[in-house]
């Protein structure tokens, strides 16, 4: 995502948030205080795929990733199972590069 693209939709994120909370003065420091977490989060969940064919060490596999198929690999010594849940951490030509969830970086 671009730079640019990431603060339009910051924008449109904030000004959504402000007509749902209305007039009320307090939102502001309570939306300032939360929403780069909440931003973050959204992003977390945009990157997040389900393994659909078993992906294993030097391996391919396939996940489900924003709504169709992709090739994926897994750079570390894990086999990942259909129905897990993989970040996809990047890309390489036409696979996603992905790692398990909740498994902290080495």
């Amino acid at each position: 995502m671009s730079a640019s693209i990431g603060w339009e939709v910051k924008n449109n994120l904030f000004s959504f948030l402000k007509s749902l909370l209305g007039k009320d003065q307090g939102w502001k420091d309570s939306l300032r205080s939360n929403f780069s977490e909440l931003f973050r989060h959204c992003l977390d969940i945009e990157r997040h795929a389900i393994v659909e064919e078993k992906i294993q060490p030097g391996q391919k596999g396939r996940v489900y990733f924003s709504g169709t198929w992709w090739s994926a690999v897994c750079e570390r010594e894990v086999t990942l199972l259909p129905g897990d849940h993989v970040r996809v951490i990047g890309i390489c030509n036409i696979t996603l590069i992905v790692e398990p969830l909740g498994q902290l970086l080495a």
